[in-house]
């Protein structure tokens, strides 16, 4: 393989039906990077199950064959990797804190001792801090500073929004990664992740939603003048989709999911009614065919379910009709 470019960067998605890994090069300034593709790695997996392990060696192997193809197609070699992390078992909260100011002006070491004032709490033993994400700073109790460094007050508010993980979840993610061979540089909380990739400063700003859909949980983060305000994980997701095509279609599993990603289509009006699928049959069922809108029937029915439990999360959170932008669709 090629020499390592300096700047390079890693990246392990592991969810419900596959580990995707990816491997890029950071460009442009530090302060405004941006990055370029260099290795894109998928492989099938069922060892993870709403982002807990339950085989490790089954995702071990997912890990080492996705991040083998990145390598390949990116032709350099990597050693460490970020390792995005989601589901029922993150929990996020808003929390305060306080400090007297000494001096004439708020220095950078003021806003680290108010920080770590509001993320100094009891998570208790079996949580950890994942993330710990300012959210707005008061100067004399006058809010609405994204940016105290500099300016005038005797007493530096924040309150910032912390993102907590089960212990366990991280330390078994951390060994299948480092039985695969790598390092993990850090976890990272994936729908903030995505955030960057999918959303606009302005979405951000006004205010939005963004629900990913994934194989075996939805998760549902809401952004809201400029920063993540809530996060939060459902248990309905594409995999409830897949079971409702086995049952109501009568196929396996796997013919399930093909009939899914070729024909299938989440909206039941757009399918016109002539279009007729064939259906993998059995010997004992001999040949058989469908109108596809049975298929999208199922799937329009299942993904409004998903839908209006994902509306029920933003109103539990405070923000509906809250958000301008509305909500982007991922996954």
């Amino acid at each position: 393989m090629s020499a390592q470019p300096q700047r390079l960067v890693s990246a392990l998605d592991l969810g419900s039906t596959k580990a995707v890994a990816l491997i890029a090069e950071v460009t442009g300034d530090p302060r405004d990077a941006g990055c370029r593709i260099l290795g894109v790695g998928v492989e099938r997996s069922g060892g993870i199950r709403r982002g807990v392990v339950r085989d490790i060696e089954e995702t071990t192997r997912a890990i080492d064959k996705a991040m083998k193809s990145a390598q390949r197609m990116a032709g350099v070699q990597v050693g460490s990797l970020y390792c995005g992390i989601a589901g029922e078992h993150v929990a996020g909260r808003s929390s305060h804190g306080m400090v007297s100011v000494t001096g004439d002006e708020i220095r950078t070491s003021d806003v680290a001792r108010v920080n770590d004032m509001a993320s100094n709490i009891s998570f208790g033993r079996d949580h950890e801090l994942l993330h710990a994400i300012p959210q707005d700073y008061l100067i004399d109790q006058q809010g609405g500073i994204n940016e105290p460094i500099g300016m005038t007050g005797s007493r530096l508010e924040a309150e910032v929004y912390l993102v907590t993980v089960l212990s366990s979840v991280l330390q078994n993610l951390r060994k299948c990664v480092e039985r695969a061979g790598y390092h993990v540089a850090d976890f990272v909380l994936e729908p903030l992740a995505g955030s960057l990739a999918v959303l606009t400063a302005d979405e951000i700003e006004l205010g939005c939603a963004i629900v990913e859909l994934g194989g075996g949980s939805t998760n549902v983060s809401i952004f809201h003048n400029g920063k993540i305000r809530h996060t939060g994980s459902l248990l309905c997701a594409g995999g409830h989709v897949t079971a409702d095509i086995v049952h109501g279609l009568q196929v396996t599993q796997l013919d399930a999911e093909r009939l899914k990603e070729r024909y299938g289509a989440g909206f039941e009006p757009l399918v016109p009614e002539s279009d007729v699928i064939d259906l993998p049959s059995t010997p004992g069922q001999g040949a058989r065919n469908a109108q596809r809108r049975v298929l999208a029937h199922i799937m329009h029915m299942r993904l409004q379910e998903v839908l209006e439990y994902a509306l029920d999360e933003v109103t539990r959170a405070g923000y509906h009709q809250r958000l301008p932008a509305g909500v982007v669709l991922t996954g």
